[in-house]
């Protein structure tokens, strides 16, 4: 189950990973843009790598995080799973909503850039 968890974890940096590198390449003209991705980017790989180190490290002996047949103990997983999910939401959204204001200073009609911002959002969903 533990093995599992930093699966998906690093699974899903990998998206976001990919999200922003989609973002450089789209908007590599703006310096802050690029800060901000970067930004975000490091965050969630902090996030990701603490989940891991979580995740190997919260049983003794180690080997029970992969296989709790082995005797052992292990600590509660709950709040981990809580905090980990918050951030990686909270990060979602600050990936979906880092474009919007590029998006909005294109020289674009107005029901574009709604149809833009609508497709971006399709997302989150």
């Amino acid at each position: 189950m533990g093995v599992g968890i930093g699966s998906v974890a690093v699974l899903m940096f990998l998206i976001k990973l990919s999200t922003g590198l989609l973002y450089l390449r789209i908007f590599s003209a703006s310096r802050g843009m690029k800060i901000a991705v970067w930004l975000t980017l490091l965050a969630a790989l902090s996030y990701t790598l603490g989940g891991l180190f979580h995740t190997i490290f919260r049983c003794t002996p180690r080997a029970r995080s992969w296989d709790l047949r082995i005797p052992g103990t292990c600590r509660d997983k709950t709040w981990f799973l809580i905090m980990f999910g918050a951030l990686d939401v909270a990060m979602d959204f600050v990936l979906l909503f880092l474009p919007m204001p590029r998006l909005w200073k294109l020289n674009l009609p107005r029901r574009q850039k709604i149809i833009l911002t609508l497709i971006f959002c399709s997302g989150a969903l």
